[in-house]
């Protein structure tokens, strides 16, 4: 369903481009349909990969609405220069604030917090993980876990680079995952 709304956005948009500029166009887009892809990330995350094409097909489509780019044409360039990321970094970048909140605020339920626990609260040798400030990885058997939101964000944290994990604030997080992503 969010696909179709978003696809029925962009392809009205589509048909009155002429009359808007590449930044107005790239506004409408930001207001009218990140909205509905940017609410469900979190579901987002553990969805099979072919939900996920669906979704990066409409964020593409998108782009090339915006900056005129036909269907032959590579839409990457298009993603970067409009300052776009690919559902796999937004659903990243997204669980990786959910992991900093639930470590660093006070208010985040306790049951967020209890998903995540660091090498150090797990192993009493000092390893590179442990000085890392990485996240603790459970063993699972089925795939279908790796999927879920624990396992997911937790190896998203351990991806990212320690200066980016030693931020005190969300925002200065937020610029730090923005810093490392021009990287």
């Amino acid at each position: 369903m969010v696909v179709r709304r978003c696809n029925a956005i962009i392809a009205s948009l589509y048909k009155v481009r002429h009359h808007f500029t590449m930044d107005v166009l790239k506004l409408l887009i930001q207001l009218h349909v990140f909205p509905h892809i940017l609410y469900c990330l979190s579901v987002w995350g553990g969805a099979a990969q072919c939900r996920l094409h669906r979704v990066q097909k409409s964020l593409n489509f998108a782009a090339r609405l915006v900056t005129g780019l036909r269907r032959s044409q590579h839409v990457t360039p298009a993603l970067t220069s409009l300052g776009w990321l690919r559902i796999e970094e937004m659903v990243r970048e997204h669980d990786c604030t959910h992991v900093f909140k639930a470590m660093n605020v006070e208010r985040c339920p306790e049951s967020i917090r209890n998903m995540f626990t660091t090498r150090d609260q797990v192993s009493q040798r000092e390893t590179r993980a442990t000085s890392a400030g990485q996240l603790h990885l459970p063993k699972w058997l089925l795939t279908k876990t790796e999927h879920g939101f624990a396992i997911r964000a937790a190896c998203a944290w351990n991806g990212l680079q320690a200066e980016t994990k030693r931020a005190t604030s969300r925002s200065a997080f937020v610029n730090a995952l923005v810093r490392s992503r021009k990287k």
